[in-house]
Parts: C-alpha cells; structure tokens; sequence
C-alpha cells in the first residue's frame, strides 16, 4: 500500500484476521449431487461431520488451497480439508499434487474424477504421486463413502 506521502507499507492478513463479508446474505448454487453426497457421507459416516469448507489450507511457499469440504472425526476432532478435481481442473491438480509432494503434513485429501486420467500427464501424474496413493482417491460423478472413508480411517492411524 502506498499513501500519499509516498511510504510504502505492507498488509498481511490471513483467516485470523477477522474479516468478514460486509453482506451476510450471500447465497451460492449448491448443486444436488453436492447435497446428496453431504448427506450420504452424514449418514454413512456418523462418526464424521460433514461441512463445506470455510478456510483456505496453506500450503508451502505463498500457495493456497480453497478445499470443498471439512471433514471433522466427532470421536477425536481430527479436521480434514477435501479437495475434489473435476473434469475442468487438470491444471490444477498436476500443480496441487506437485506442491503436495513436499509436504510434511497432510493438510487435505485429494478427490480425482477418473475422466481426468483420460489425460496421460493427469494419469502419470497421479498415478506417481505418494501424496495421492496416502491422500487420494478416484471417483465418477462424484465421490463414493467406498472411496472416501479408507483415506480417512488412514488418517485416524
């Protein structure tokens, strides 16, 4: 930020900083199979919590990621970010899985659409990955309790 008397400072915020919408009434689409799989995982899953995602997950250097879902273990509280990668988000999860190698933690779980693996660098890539094969699952349309609840019980230990 430069103000008039041309000193130059710098703003850093993050999700502690408190900001919120000046608007509270913001509604976005939510398409049906979203709230379908909401559902399915809520009752399938009864020692989970299902949420969608409000914070954004860091990630090393200056990256981001704005996962779809927080999944929240009731017994122990354990949080876990998902991120899902449709047909239209290739670039992105060769780049997500790239970042993701060095990672110590493991901040989030990886959905993939198997249309995606139709694309050999998508394929290669995920199919190298050791974040993936800890991390990640494949899905259709949209992810199965099938898919879903083996990467978290990984994540349980």
């Amino acid at each position: 930020i430069r103000q008039k008397n041309r000193r130059q400072y710098q703003l850093q915020l993050d999700q502690t900083c408190g900001i919120q919408p000046y608007f509270h009434h913001f509604s976005a689409y939510v398409p049906e199979e979203i709230k379908l799989f909401q559902q399915t995982f809520q009752e399938k899953a009864p020692d989970w919590r299902i949420d969608p995602a409000e914070e954004f997950v860091p990630l090393e250097g200056e990256f981001y990621c704005f996962p779809d879902f927080t999944l929240t273990h009731l017994g122990t509280g354990l949080q876990v970010a998902m991120e899902l990668f449709h047909p239209w988000h290739a670039t992105q999860l060769t780049r997500r899985l790239a970042l993701l190698e060095n990672e110590s933690g493991e901040p989030l779980i990886i959905g993939v659409s198997k249309v995606l693996l139709k694309d050999p660098l998508v394929k290669e890539t995920v199919e190298g990955s050791p974040y993936f094969e800890r991390c990640g699952f494949i899905f259709r349309e949209m992810p199965t309790m099938q898919k879903v609840l083996p990467v978290l019980e990984k994540m349980l230990g």
